[in-house]
């Protein structure tokens, strides 16, 4: 929940935004934002001088309080790049990577999603951009937050609302690798997703993009070929898949799944009953797992996080000279497949 400031701050940074207070024209007086806002004079005083402080308003001794500077009228000059990372390790690369190319241009700061919330007073303010990577779903009110704010944001791997961003181009990704699959399986498809998820909002979008193929391509698909997993108990839903797809007489050699966490111990317990891929079945995931790396018969779509990357800096470097057109970047992943233990693509 954000406090009464916070939420007075964003009523008057979004009438700037919205043109209704202009640059260099007074606000309302005290009393009329307590009237307003039916708020407490000790309130709006101290939203006043938080705006005052990063920049938005300023005052003239015994004239008032005036519009500064919006972030439309200042080209970035610092980033802070919020992403799944824990600032005491280094487990996430991609982050630890893009902040250190991102160093080259311009001041980085890295944080947490979760601590984007409460370095608001820090972010908040003209010169400032945030690049969000795969930012959860219940980070979009302090996103809209900040586009009050005026400060610039690009996501990456996740797209809401109309912010700007880059993300995998799910269609495209799944129409090369289902090429691939129905080449070397046939048109007779089982397909493996979980659950739809705020959070993941790629799962729909692969989903959609799934189904709109199957018609395109005239896969061969019904009700009993479809599998949505919750997969929130993935031992569990492993043995049931395992039981549907390889203990049976009926052989189903093309699957796609979704859900690369599952991808490889279903695999791998796929061999235990006699099955193996690239002989009894090809099988086409997205994302990438290390260990299914040789594998014949497997199919990964890689996302291109070090192209998303490079994007991500030239949108940076447009931002660096105010220039506000949209940037909405989508990117084909890569098909990765072994033939005879040689990577192909």
């Amino acid at each position: 929940m954000y406090s009464k400031v916070e939420i007075l701050k964003e009523k008057i940074l979004s009438d700037i935004k919205a043109g209704r207070l202009l640059k260099d024209q007074p606000v309302p007086s005290r009393f009329q934002f307590m009237k307003r806002y039916s708020c407490s004079r000790g309130t709006i005083d101290k939203a006043i001088s938080e705006l005052v402080n990063h920049g938005y308003l300023y005052c003239r001794q015994g004239a008032g309080t005036y519009v500064g500077e919006t972030s439309d009228s200042v080209p970035v000059k610092q980033v802070f790049l919020a992403g799944d990372y824990d600032l005491k390790s280094y487990a996430n690369a991609e982050t630890a990577n893009l902040a250190s190319e991102i160093q080259k241009h311009l001041p980085c700061f890295l944080y947490n999603v979760n601590d984007v919330k409460i370095n608001l007073n820090r972010i908040a303010r003209p010169g400032n951009a945030v690049i969000w990577v795969r930012p959860p779903y219940e980070q979009l009110m302090v996103m809209k937050y900040l586009s009050c704010a005026g400060v610039p944001q690009l996501l990456i791997g996740r797209n809401y609302s109309s912010f700007d961003h880059i993300v995998s181009d799910a269609k495209e990704g799944i129409r090369q690798g289902l090429r691939w699959l129905v080449g070397n399986a046939g048109r007779e498809i089982i397909f493996i997703t979980p659950e739809n998820n705020p959070d993941a909002p790629f799962i729909a979008e692969r989903q959609i993009a799934f189904y709109e193929l199957a018609v395109e391509m005239g896969l061969k698909l019904d009700e009993k070929s479809i599998y949505r997993m919750n997969f929130k108990d993935l031992k569990k839903d492993l043995n049931f898949l395992t039981e549907e797809l390889f203990a049976g007489k009926k052989r189903m050699k093309a699957i796609f799944s979704t859900h690369i966490s599952a991808a490889f111990p279903l695999i791998s317990m796929a061999e235990s009953r006699g099955w193996h891929s690239g002989k009894d079945f090809f099988f086409l995931t997205f994302d990438c797992n290390s260990s299914l790396c040789g594998y014949r018969g497997i199919g990964m779509l890689e996302q291109l996080w070090d192209e998303m990357g490079e994007k991500s800096v030239e949108w940076l470097e447009r931002k660096r000279k105010n220039k506000n057109e949209e940037f909405k970047i989508k990117i084909c992943p890569k098909l990765i497949t072994w033939e005879k233990g040689n990577e192909r693509s």
